[in-house]
């Protein structure tokens, strides 16, 4: 448990969420995940959205690696 979800820069981050918008919001967003600091090194996203051509939403995925993260659709896990 955190307090906040940028408490989570210093973790593997797993998310599931309903839409590529929510994604978008829930990284993006004033106190999204990227938005800290620091930011987790690997997000592994396991949304499955039907008829979506980008499963990490159009500005998520390019902000994730501005920042050092990697998602997980993008590169091998590096473990």
């Amino acid at each position: 448990m955190v307090g906040h979800i940028t408490d989570l820069a210093d973790r593997d981050v797993f998310t599931m969420v309903s839409t590529p918008a929510v994604l978008e919001s829930v990284m993006l967003d004033e106190g999204g995940l990227l938005t800290g600091e620091r930011v987790p090194r690997v997000i592994d996203d396991t949304t499955r959205w039907e008829n979506s051509s980008s499963a990490t939403g159009p500005t998520t995925s390019p902000a994730a690696r501005a920042r050092g993260s990697l998602l997980s659709r993008e590169a091998p896990c590096p473990y």
